[in-house]
């Protein structure tokens, strides 16, 4: 079926996405509650509802018996109505995820890809994708690169995705509506989403990698993305007279020249505390985190110590290690979501 015979075609589109949003969060709902979770009146609630089950869109499920007489019924989504679609490029390979409308997991999977040979490969391992799920709706893909409106403007060993439109290449090959985005920005949506006892709204999520540094950057609660997309990409930021962050984490070894990451070493620890200082007066966040696995839980403590040299304490944020595996999985899911949600 089309995306244009599964979207609902009305003037109060808006005020579906609002009910969208409402039955997504409460699972199973009455009018009366969607009325008022949303704010619309129970005649407009009543109609839109109507329109999304001649759709197929919901279903009615039973009826709310926790009160006396007559007992409304009560609604849910029909979880195979819209399918989504969760991938991100790890290395050469593109994993995947197939989510009901509930965003339930369904079935994961992964294609080995060769980013030398260009967007070709990636198109194989989603037409692969799509031709096994055709039921599949729409949304999201995280790139370990530089992304910006939609647009790959770099990806680490590739050849050809450079200022590659992803967004238009699924829409037009494959009737994907898909959110690109960056992995950094996604694996710190994912927390911001994941841990509601926070109260941060100020973020920065740093990776210190076999590809170098770089940084999801949220401020107020908003991904920031830059004018060129360019914002989280840290490495560059010139620290000492001759050294980036990039140089004083890594060097050169081997005949090869191949960078080595410098992990534990007081040099390493006192860049780190120089870029969170950096952040500090910038965009004063409430929270850095670091990735598991790159740093150790001693390295955090140095790093702190070392951030009073340079800040009053007032002004230090939290500084913690992260799961990036299930916090860049979550923001994904939680951009996928809002496609299906919105149906764009």
């Amino acid at each position: 079926m089309s995306r244009a015979a599964r979207n609902i075609h009305t003037p109060s589109e808006s005020n579906i996405v609002r009910i969208r949003r409402a039955l997504h969060t409460l699972g199973q709902a009455t009018r009366q509650d969607l009325s008022k979770a949303t704010d619309l009146s129970f005649p407009t609630v009543g109609n839109l509802l109507d329109a999304m089950e001649k759709y197929g869109e919901i279903s009615m499920i039973g009826y709310d018996l926790s009160g006396s007489g007559r007992h409304p019924q009560k609604y849910a989504f029909n979880r195979h109505y819209r399918l989504g679609l969760v991938m991100h490029i790890e290395q050469n390979t593109l994993h995947h995820v197939i989510t009901d409308y509930s965003g339930r997991i369904l079935l994961e999977g992964a294609h080995i890809i060769n980013r030398l040979e260009g967007p070709e490969a990636l198109g194989k391992a989603i037409t692969e994708i799509k031709h096994r799920h055709p039921e599949v709706y729409g949304g999201a893909i995280g790139i370990p690169g530089v992304v910006a409106n939609g647009c790959i403007r770099w990806l680490h060993n590739s050849i050809g995705y450079e200022n590659f439109d992803l967004t238009s290449y699924l829409e037009n090959q494959f009737n994907l509506s898909v959110t690109v985005e960056n992995d950094m920005n996604c694996a710190a949506l994912g927390y911001l989403n994941t841990c509601l006892e926070t109260s941060a709204k100020t973020v920065v999520y740093l990776t210190i990698g076999p590809f170098g540094p770089g940084a999801g950057i949220i401020s107020d609660g908003r991904i920031v993305r830059g004018s060129t997309g360019f914002s989280g990409e840290v490495g560059r930021i010139p620290l000492y007279d001759k050294d980036t962050l990039l140089s004083a984490l890594y060097r050169r070894v081997g005949t090869t020249g191949q960078p080595e990451r410098m992990t534990g070493m007081p040099r390493t620890l006192d860049a780190l505390a120089r870029l969170i200082t950096s952040m500090a007066v910038i965009i004063n966040p409430d929270a850095v985190l670091f990735c598991q696995g790159e740093l150790a839980d001693e390295d955090i403590r140095l790093i702190r110590e070392k951030c009073h040299e340079y800040l009053p304490a007032t002004h230090i944020p939290d500084i913690s290690l992260r799961d990036r595996t299930r916090d860049y999985r979550d923001g994904l899911c939680h951009l996928m979501m809002e496609r299906l949600i919105t149906g764009i």
